[in-house]
């Protein structure tokens, strides 16, 4: 571990070192990341770590996008000389205040109840949530929130199949696990939508890094290699296709072959120019950050807390409540900001957590959201489970929520956090086979 960190700075010094605006934030960040991993396996290892997750993808993005992107543009408008350092020093300062913000929870419940779930069960589970997700997708039925119901049911599986991997030693069980990231990370390629095919590997991720209590850094460093190569043809591939909403049109097969081909062809280009390109999608948070940071509320008003109120009834299912708004703002909100162009009315301008708390609360407020996010974590965290399965299951379905508020819109996946125990709840009841209170399910 200590070898692999000591690449990791030497690889940061290499190429922020003709950079030294972003050499010391990105060193920066990457140690507010190593304190939040240390401090959880020092003193809160029995908790599942979800403020930790959310934590290590901000470091991820912001030290990649900090290294090889040059890009002066964030979205369609053009970043100042200082905009992508005071970026990563305000995403430090949010992620400090995540790490924070843990310190602040209950003690974990112990493990007082052992549960066992089989192959056979956890696979069924997971197919089941892989071919109904796929199948509304397919069919587009525009269910709203009722639609991450079959995906919570994937993740779950997933979940405790990673976990007969990891506790029993089970080869095969991680081999089916991988068969579903697989699958899910291919229908993701083929709507074009690479973030949308990640919640198993990030499920994947966050047990393992929960069952052995490290994270796995030079797979972390293959997985952004694979993930910089893919992300380089994304822009070029659907401007080919016409938009995200015919990239399928032809059929999933054809979509992912035309998205590898492109790739290849993408690769035969400068590869610098590439790369640069490529991780200005992982430079997007700070860069975003820092943009509003020089801009709010100097040049651009303060934001009407719009996005928090559509938080409160985002996961309640819209033939319940068919008055609730819908989660268009970030179209809105790229024009209020001057991030898109005057006739742009399809790109999203994302949201992600810090920069929607300071464009409504200044810096103060960012903080303060860092403070509570990581608190509210944690304690969740805390409270997920008596057993080892059903922490497991409970933490990998909510890492991925928490994880994609880092950089995408906030308010669209943080709500689940609140309604997903329950769900998962259930699906844990789906998976266990056998139950115990007090014995070793290793020792079984």
């Amino acid at each position: 571990m200590a070898a692999l960190s000591a690449l990791v700075i030497a690889v940061i010094i290499r190429f922020a070192g003709d950079s030294t605006e972003r050499l010391f934030p990105s060193l920066m960040l990457l140690a507010v990341g190593a304190a939040a991993f240390l401090w959880w396996r020092a003193s809160a290892a029995e908790r599942f770590p979800l403020p930790e997750m959310l934590v290590l993808i901000c470091v991820l993005y912001g030290v990649v996008g900090s290294l090889l992107s040059t890009s002066v543009f964030v979205l369609g408008a053009s970043l100042g000389p200082a905009d992508r350092e005071r970026g990563l020093y305000l995403l430090v300062l949010f992620a400090a205040a995540v790490v924070a913000g843990a310190r602040f929870s209950v003690s974990p419940r112990s493990t007082a109840q052992q549960e066992v779930t089989s192959i056979r069960r956890a696979a069924a589970v997971a197919a089941t949530g892989l071919v109904v997700s796929e199948g509304i997708s397919v069919l587009d039925l525009g269910l709203g929130a009722v639609e991450t119901i079959p995906k919570i049911l994937l993740w779950g599986g997933v979940a405790a199949l990673w976990w007969r991997r990891i506790e029993l030693g089970e080869r095969s069980a991680g081999r089916i696990a991988m068969v579903f990231v697989a699958s899910e990370f291919v229908a993701g390629l083929a709507e074009g939508l690479l973030y949308a095919g990640a919640g198993s590997a990030i499920t994947v991720l966050a047990v393992h890094v929960y069952l052995r209590r490290r994270a796995p850094v030079l797979v972390l460093m293959l997985a952004l290699a694979g993930a910089l190569v893919l992300n380089s043809a994304k822009t070029t591939y659907r401007q080919d296709v016409g938009g995200t909403a015919n990239v399928a049109e032809g059929g999933a097969v054809q979509a992912v072959l035309g998205y590898v081909s492109v790739t290849r062809q993408t690769l035969g280009e400068d590869l610098d120019i590439v790369a640069s390109d490529s991780a200005r999608r992982f430079a997007y948070s700070s860069d975003l950050l820092g943009y509003v940071g020089a801009r709010v509320p100097d040049i651009y008003s303060r934001a009407d807390m719009e996005t928090y109120r559509f938080a409160l009834t985002a996961v309640i299912p819209r033939p319940l409540l068919p008055g609730k708004g819908r989660a268009d703002f970030a179209n809105d909100y790229g024009h209020r900001y001057g991030l898109l162009n005057y006739n742009d009315y399809v790109t999203a301008a994302n949201i992600p957590a810090p920069t929607e708390a300071y464009i409504n609360a200044g810096l103060g407020g960012m903080i303060g959201v860092g403070l509570l996010l990581g608190s509210g974590l944690a304690n969740l965290a805390a409270r997920l489970g008596r057993s080892l399965l059903h922490r497991s299951v409970a933490g990998g379905v909510l890492a991925v929520f928490a994880t994609r508020a880092t950089e995408s819109d906030a308010s669209v996946y943080l709500p689940y956090l609140l309604v997903s125990p329950f769900i998962v709840w259930l699906v844990v009841r789906l998976l266990v086979s056998e139950r115990e209170h007090g014995a070793s399910v290793a020792a079984r």
